[in-house]
Formats: C-alpha cells, sequence, structure tokens
C-alpha cells in the first residue's frame, strides 16, 4: 500500500511539472511573436500590418490608396505554427454571417475576423491568400521595430 501511495504522489509531482513547464513554453512563445509585423513602404498606396501583443490581442491594419486604413481589433491564438485571429466584434446575426462567409476569400470586406488564420515562421508571419483561400507560402510580413507603425486605432 505504502508503494502505491509512493508511486501515485511521485506520478502526480511529474505531471505538475510537465504541465508548468508546458505552460513556460508558450508564455515564451507567447513573448516571441509579439511585436509589429509590416512594414510601410515610403510613398505607399498600399500597406499591411499586424500588431501582436503579449496580452493575446491584436490590431491589425490593411491600407489601400482609395479606401484608406481597414483596421480589426480582437484576440489571437497560437496553435503550434498558426495564428489565429478573432475580432472582437462577432456576427449576431445570419445576414452578419453571410458577409463572414463572403469575407472568407476576401475578408477585408467584413467587420468581422472568425478564425483568420495565419502561419507564424520566427520573424515572420505568413498570411491569408484570398484567390487560393489558404495560408500564403510567399506572402508574408516581416517582423519590424514598433516605431514604424503607420495606422491607429481609435
Amino acid at each position: 500500500m505504502k508503494m502505491k501511495k509512493f508511486l501515485f504522489i511521485k506520478y502526480s509531482v511529474l505531471i505538475l511539472i510537465l504541465s508548468l513547464k508546458a505552460i513556460d513554453v508558450f508564455g515564451q512563445e507567447k513573448i516571441k511573436i509579439a511585436g509589429l509585423y509590416g512594414k510601410c513602404q515610403s510613398g505607399y498606396f498600399a500597406c499591411e500590418q499586424l500588431e501582436i501583443k503579449s496580452d493575446s490581442t491584436f490590431e491589425y491594419g490593411i491600407f489601400y490608396d482609395v479606401g484608406g486604413w481597414k483596421t480589426w481589433t480582437g484576440y489571437w491564438d497560437l496553435s503550434n505554427d498558426t495564428l489565429i485571429l478573432n475580432t472582437f466584434k462577432q456576427p449576431e446575426t445570419e445576414l452578419d454571417s453571410i458577409t463572414i462567409s463572403l469575407a472568407n476569400g476576401y475578408f477585408y470586406y467584413t467587420d468581422f475576423l472568425t478564425d483568420l488564420k495565419m502561419r507564424w515562421n520566427g520573424k515572420k508571419i505568413y498570411t491569408w491568400d484570398s484567390e487560393n483561400k489558404e495560408i500564403s507560402r510567399k506572402r508574408f510580413l516581416r517582423k519590424t521595430n514598433i516605431k514604424n507603425k503607420e495606422f491607429r486605432i481609435d
């Protein structure tokens, strides 16, 4: 009976240590990914920037010369190397859901981001390819200095 109790305590401590280690590793990943991705070129006509914050929130902006800045704010999650963005505001009606389904291809036409996936690779975030409806293998935002942020959330 003492041996069972000893083994139970031993395995409980081991599970606790492994759990704390997993939490610590995820916390380190959150610190590593935090920052600004995408730098607008001088005199830009189009620009895309994504600020990942260590508190699991984000600010995302896309600029087109004709339309100006389109911005979103919300929460992010990291699953392995896949970054998932969800805006604070989510669809409430069927019409909103239709907007979301249309936005799966061209998300920048909607006020919502629902499970928008990107791939994080250290200093780069590979963005969503609207034409192929998948994470791009070529188009990415490179990590840059936060001083380079061009858009502001009101």
